[in-house]
């Protein structure tokens, strides 16, 4: 007889080893009760790892409650097909492999479908991520009323869309003959699920189940590529969109505004951005267009204007001009009564209490008895002119400006083809010397749409303490308090400034402890505590280079610092505890060391007067996280960045003020130094100064008969990485263009043959994100590939020529005026998926060697120069870059800093 269970999970698995045991473990641990209550069906979908043998495994510990079966990949949907048929629980609910849910949320799913069981078919839990970060799913709004059934009928639930079928629960028996689509690949699962809703017109959602959902932090998801899929624009429209239009045509006689809402919901995600035509060509775009168009003219305007997840203009614009031929932004009028701004009566915007970058300080300081803002504001508002004119304005006290507005886009932003700028910009400077003592003087934004207007509501950027991400936030400039709210920002004289801390940090510790955060309580006050005993000891100096590694810039100017250390100075390197023990006794050797993972870390970080290194990552300039906005205030230093190699990309999109917010950028050519004045970093150039890289002080010259070679990574081969740049094997790795181009250099018999004649050894060295990988490289008689991390200086020093592809390591080489050859078969394709764009640099005229696009030139390049025994042809090219060829850089770092630390004690 078979076993009745109450829930059924299906879970689709494909080469998931590393994940798939803690997926099966949150079912197995369900207080439900799993034995008694719960069947798990595992459908393996021709997984190459070892995902099977897991399975086989818990099948094996639990044979009455798991059914495990194989088949060859055919998809997800077509495995969570075949799991259906062997569903016998009550209800079911399918549970992506890397996911996984809460322990409590089977038995509280339950309990409330018993209860409701004539009233719904489906019920929807809350959604979590994890790993990458720890959001809620943007449609958690929906949850705001709490617990309840939801009709789809009633207005206000029109919006509260479910988009995923696994964060769900359903009754085995309405599921009847519905089935995933398996020729859809984006939609399938929110197709199948709305589906099942539109028959009774109603669903739970319960805030008591949680679903956590990966976020993979290597971005090899489904989800986080789909903008990159041409099925993403093409199929999806008419399979998802349209069919479930058609759908709710079928059942209903129209396309109800729940499924408008849907619908909208989705197709806005292709909105905004041009990132379709990366992937469809210029027909396909038309067609793309009209589906567009032709959905768009299903959906009420009040839809489109009010859909509460996508509130950028630049979305509704198009949605508009797709739909009307005009934009929503100039449609919009201002009501007064309300402070909104409206289309039709229908709420745009609320000027005055917006969340949203309308108005965003970028950075706020007091430096020389001035308040200092760098302000944007969304340049939509300007467009927004059916009422008049529109003008903005600040006042500060008694002080009323109208300033100069300057077109901005953000580098970290990509701007439309013939679209306005995405801001305004401003920087404004108030004299604040004439505040007295115990006096609040306000800075407040206003703008007029013709004769009408309001204040307008500020936001800021994650450098700004304010109350919007943490209710007392405040911040010290000497005499002077500074407290940014979403109403106005304010300065203050405290008459005692000991007392305004005092009072302040009680506040602090009171919102932290009321707000669940005990925890980040007792570390602000201990802080305190520690800088109060610690702070005598020296301004710290933090150093690092990479969390798991050093050898860059970051501890060759520690080591030097370290023994040139100003009066009062103390240099301190910071890294992992998983980097390896000869790096971090090496480091101990040097100076002092703290390890990233240590609260102790922490605490220095916040101490720090200057962070000086060769990373830029999260992790160098926020040693808090996300429990930033409750830290920021403290965060006192001045960062100082030596770039991880010569900065011959653009880098803008990353590396500008506005999102690392450098205050030295030290560079090696004067090219280099230009590029960045004159780029979209928003650095002066005072701030660009030319050092060189302190890392080139540790070359050295051991030059034997050996041929390196060392390309860079690829942001595209995105499974073999995780977000801290630590490395992770990728068994796709092996089908990769990247693989095969440098796979068959190594076994190149031609090049091979050549090396022997000449008596050269080769050495093959992957990038440190890549170097799992080197398991599939096929070594030889000549080549030897690389295990783990690379002693840069040891290879640099033996080997006589390199090979390299867009890797700033071959600066590093060409300043010990040794030759290079450029390998580049995949150009175009690099520069469209890496983290930065083509710069100054332009190899075939500035590089230190010949460029190859293929296979056949580089070996034909590489034979001629082992047969001229690697003589150097491009050394004037290297003379002309570098500056300084002295080992002396990391002293002239140092004394830029010190010049630094003058220019402002003056």
């Amino acid at each position: 007889m078979q076993k009745e269970f109450k829930i059924s999970v299906v879970i689709p698995i494909y080469n998931v080893e590393e994940y798939i045991e803690e997926a099966l473990d949150s079912v197995i641990n369900q207080t439900l009760g799993f034995e008694e209550n719960i069947q798990m069906v595992l459908v393996n979908d021709g997984s190459s790892d070892s995902s099977g043998e897991i399975c086989e495994r818990y099948e094996k510990k639990y044979p009455q409650n798991i059914k495990y079966f194989y088949k060859e990949n055919g998809g997800v949907s077509s495995a969570r097909n075949m799991g259906i048929d062997y569903a016998v629980g009550k209800y079911l609910t399918f549970l992506d492999p890397d996911d996984k849910w809460e322990e409590h949320s089977f038995k509280n799913a339950y309990e409330f479908f018993e209860k409701h069981y004539d009233e719904i078919d489906v019920l929807a839990a809350r959604v979590k991520f994890f790993e990458a970060n720890d959001n809620y799913h943007a449609l958690d709004y929906k949850f705001d009323r709490g617990t309840r059934i939801a009709d789809l009928d009633d207005e206000k639930e029109i919006f509260s869309v479910q988009s995923t079928t696994a964060t769900t629960f359903m009754k085995r028996s309405a599921v009847g003959d519905t089935r995933f689509d398996t020729h859809l690949k984006f939609g399938e699962d929110s197709t199948f699920i709305n589906k099942m809703m539109l028959k009774k017109k109603a669903y739970g959602l319960i805030c008591e189940a949680l679903y956590y959902y990966r976020r993979r932090a290597s971005g090899t998801s489904a989800v986080n590529n789909q903008t990159k899929d041409k099925s993403f624009y093409t199929e999806s429209l008419t399979n998802y969109h349209m069919e479930l239009m058609n759908y709710s045509r079928k059942l209903y006689g129209e396309v109800i505004p729940y499924i408008q809402s849907l619908v909208a919901y989705d197709l806005y995600y292709r909105m905004g951005n041009d990132k379709y035509k990366d992937v469809l060509d210029e027909d396909e775009i038309k067609v793309f267009r009209q589906r567009e168009k032709q959905l768009l003219d299903e959906i009420d305007d009040y839809i489109l204007v009010e859909s509460p997840r996508h509130k950028t203009m630049r979305k509704r614009d198009e949605a508009f001009e797709l739909k009307y031929g005009h934009d929503l932004t100039s449609q919009l009028e201002f009501d007064e009564t309300d402070n909104k701004l409206k289309y039709k009566g229908y709420p745009v915007l609320n000027v005055e209490t917006t969340r949203g970058p309308a108005c965003r300080v970028g950075f706020a300081s007091i430096k020389d008895d001035k308040l200092i803002i760098d302000l944007f504001i969304a340049q939509w508002l300007f467009r927004a002119n059916k009422g008049g004119k529109v003008t903005f304005s600040v006042n500060f006290g008694d002080v009323k400006v109208t300033p100069k507005l300057i077109a901005h886009d953000p580098s970290n932003v990509q701007v439309k083809e013939n679209r306005p700028s995405y801001y305004y910009r401003c920087h404004l400077e108030f004299d604040i010397s004439d505040v007295q003592t115990g006096e609040v003087r306000k800075f407040v934004p206003y703008i007029k749409f013709g004769d009408k207007g309001c204040r307008i509501a500020l936001s800021y950027s994650k450098f700004v303490p304010n109350s919007n991400n943490f209710g007392p936030a405040y911040k010290v400039y000497g005499e002077y308090g500074l407290k940014c709210f979403r109403s106005n920002l304010q300065v203050l004289r405290p008459k005692r400034m000991s007392r305004f801390i005092k009072l302040n940090e009680k506040r602090c510790l009171k919102w932290l402890k009321l707000n669940g955060r005990k925890d980040l309580a007792k570390f602000r006050k201990d802080f305190f505590k520690f800088r109060k005993t610690e702070e005598k000891k020296g301004k710290i100096w933090l150093f690092s280079d990479r969390i798991d590694n050093a050898g860059d810039s970051g501890e060759v100017v520690f080591k030097y610092i370290s023994k040139h250390a100003p009066e009062g100075v103390r240099p301190i390197f910071n890294i992992g505890r998983d980097a390896r023990p000869e790096v971090i006794k090496r480091l101990k050797t040097l100076g002092e060391v703290v390890y990233y993972e240590d609260e102790l870390f922490k605490f220095y970080f916040l101490m720090a007067d200057k962070i000086i290194s060769s990373s830029a990552g999260e992790f160098t300039i926020n040693a808090m996280e996300q429990d930033r906005p409750y830290f920021i205030d403290l965060y006192n230093f001045d960062f100082y960045f030596m770039n991880h190699g010569v900065n011959c990309g653009d880098c803008s999109n990353w590396l500008n003020k506005f999102n690392k917010n450098i205050h030295i950028f030290f560079n090696t050519g004067v090219k280099e130094r230009q590029a960045i004045i004159d780029g979209r970093y928003d650095y002066t150039e005072d701030q660009c100064v030319i050092t060189g890289l302190p890392r080139f002080d540790a070359l050295y010259e051991d030059t034997r008969k050996q041929l390196l070679i060392l390309p860079s990574w690829r942001r595209s081969i995105s499974g073999a990485y995780d977000e801290k740049t630590s490395s992770v094997y990728f068994d796709g790795f092996v089908e990769t263009d990247y693989f095969k181009f440098y796979n068959g250099l190594i076994n190149d018999e031609r090049l091979l043959s050549k090396m022997r004649e000449k008596g050269y050894k080769g050495l093959f060295c992957l990038h440190p994100i890549f170097m799992k990988q080197y398991v599939d490289f096929q070594s030889n008689d000549v080549f030897d590939v690389n295990e783990g991390f690379v002693d840069y200086n040891k290879v640099f020093a033996e080997s006589a020529a390199m090979v390299t592809d867009y890797s700033t390591i071959a600066f590093d080489f060409a300043y010990l005026k040794k030759p290079i050859v450029y390998t580049q078969f995949d150009q175009k394709q690099f520069y469209e998926d890496q983290v930065y764009d083509k710069g100054f640099f332009e190899y075939e005229t500035d590089g230190f060697g010949p460029v190859c696009y293929d296979l056949d030139s580089a070996v034909n390049e590489l034979v001629e120069l082992i047969d001229n025994d690697c003589k150097n042809k491009y050394i004037d090219r290297v003379e002309n870059f570098f500056v300084n060829i002295d080992k002396n850089n990391s002293k002239r770092v140092l004394d830029a800093i010190i010049d630094d630390d003058k220019k402002r004690n003056k």
